[in-house]
């Protein structure tokens, strides 16, 4: 199951999509046509080179044509697409997480992690690419079953921005645990379960 996390800046919106890791692109369909109209610059973040060419395939397909960075591209086709990208020409970029580190996208406006990172500090360096130099941003990320070792820091972060956390985040928080459930009583497993009352967000 897949959760859609839509946070933007002083003010949070969180939305929850569910679906098969098979369908995640038609997830991400929508939110491509709320920037469709506007100047908003869409830097989406994927795991592998692989699903950087699938995702810009399937975005061409459906006339919402994507530049590309991955490390098999030569570096005169990054530069083409990092100079198309931050001109606005093409407001959606495609990026291997490998590749994306170090780039300089000062004007990137929404940060969309197709493929959330299972380190929470990468997850911070990704979304710090949006809203930079006093400017409004904002991110969606793909929250699925396998991040639940990122639950408790994410929820801390949102608690020190004082912004909302999401019931079904909470829910979340409330199930994950530093070992699986599998195998355990429900008693031995609610000893393991973080406290989230200990997250106060006033």
């Amino acid at each position: 199951m897949f959760r859609r996390v839509t946070c933007r800046q002083h003010q949070r919106k969180h939305r929850s999509k569910s679906g098969k890791c098979c369908i995640q692109g038609q997830i991400l369909v929508p939110l491509l046509l709320e920037k469709a109209d506007t100047e908003v610059l869409v830097l989406v973040s994927v795991k592998t080179k692989r699903r950087a060419d699938t995702l810009a395939q399937y975005s061409g397909q459906l006339n919402f044509p994507a530049a590309l960075i991955h490390g098999d591209r030569p570096q005169s086709g990054r530069e083409r697409a990092l100079s198309s990208f931050r001109e606005g020409h093409t407001p959606i970029l495609i990026a291997a997480a490998v590749a994306a580190r170090g780039l300089d996208i000062p004007n990137a406006n929404h940060v969309t992690n197709f493929d959330l990172s299972s380190d929470i500090e990468e997850y911070v360096h990704r979304i710090g690419r949006t809203g930079s130099m006093g400017q409004p941003g904002s991110e969606t990320s793909f929250f699925s079953e396998r991040h639940h070792n990122v639950v408790r820091d994410s929820v801390e972060l949102l608690c020190e921005s004082k912004q909302p956390v999401p019931p079904w985040f909470e829910t979340r928080l409330t199930y994950s645990s530093g070992d699986s459930r599998r195998g355990k009583s429900d008693s031995s497993a609610s000893k393991h379960r973080p406290n989230y009352e200990s997250f106060d967000c006033r």
